[in-house]
């Protein structure tokens, strides 16, 4: 399977209400985007639930920006 990044970055627009655009690969999840914690853990089962790609708890906390998060399902996916 491979990573659809617009449909991840889409996503992660939608559910910090913020515009595609500013969910560029630098965006960091609490400066740039308003996340707190539990937005992040929030997202990650999001994108498990969306997209069908497991990450835990501790993995989505290492993710500080939206690169971060296409990276680690990248890895995900590759196997």
């Amino acid at each position: 399977m491979t990573l659809d990044e617009e449909a991840v970055r889409t996503l992660i627009a939608a559910h910090f209400g913020v515009a595609p655009e500013r969910a560029g690969d630098t965006a960091r999840f609490g400066d740039d985007l308003g996340a707190d914690s539990l937005d992040v853990i929030e997202l990650t089962m999001l994108i498990e639930n969306d997209l069908g790609v497991p990450i835990g708890e501790e993995e989505g906390e290492r993710c500080a920006c939206v690169g971060d998060a296409l990276r680690l399902i990248r890895s995900k996916l590759a196997g």
